[in-house]
């Protein structure tokens, strides 16, 4: 909107108001509150969609992500997309921080982001653990003995059936 508005195309549409010239409908109060609204609403969509993604992420794959321990690893990100979109909602719409100024109500939201991804990087330090049994799968290599001892039966499985595929 502000390109076309610089630019001059479409002044009735996307006029800026400078220099005199009439306001364009889309920088009118009204038509940029009720924007700003539905713009709540698309993320509040994309939120949920996020999270369902996710869940159904670990839903059909959780044969194969069991050796990996997934929960804590999915965890962290299903927390940190809803308290991200529902803390600003509820800066919006909760006494007091309803009342304070915009800049106010960023920077709490800001500093409130920051500590949540400091507590979500500790359970990410706990959840991506450089010990765990997967990160010595050696999938190239059909004889490791590490992959076998390792769970890894499941994997040398898709690869040997993916190259049995790619050969014929």
């Amino acid at each position: 909107v502000n390109a076309a508005s610089y630019y001059r195309i479409f002044d009735e549409w996307f006029g800026s108001g400078i220099d005199g010239e009439e306001v364009g409908f889309f920088h009118k109060k009204d038509v940029a509150l009720a924007a700003h609204y539905i713009f709540y609403g698309a993320g509040f969509i994309a939120s949920f969609a996020a999270i369902g993604n996710i869940m159904e992420v670990e839903r059909a794959f959780h044969v194969y992500l069991e050796d990996f321990s997934p929960m804590l690893k999915f965890a962290g990100t299903k927390i940190i997309v809803s308290l991200a979109f529902m803390q600003s909602i509820a800066l919006a719409v909760c006494p007091p921080f309803c009342f304070w100024s915009t800049n106010r109500a960023n920077l709490v939201y800001a500093s409130l982001l920051c500590a949540e991804c400091f507590f979500i990087s500790l359970a990410h330090v706990k959840a991506w653990s450089s010990d765990e049994d997967w990160y010595n799968y050696d999938v190239g290599d059909p004889t490791s003995e590490s992959s076998e001892d390792a769970g890894g039966s499941q994997v040398l499985r898709l690869a040997s059936s993916n190259e049995e595929l790619t050969s014929e």
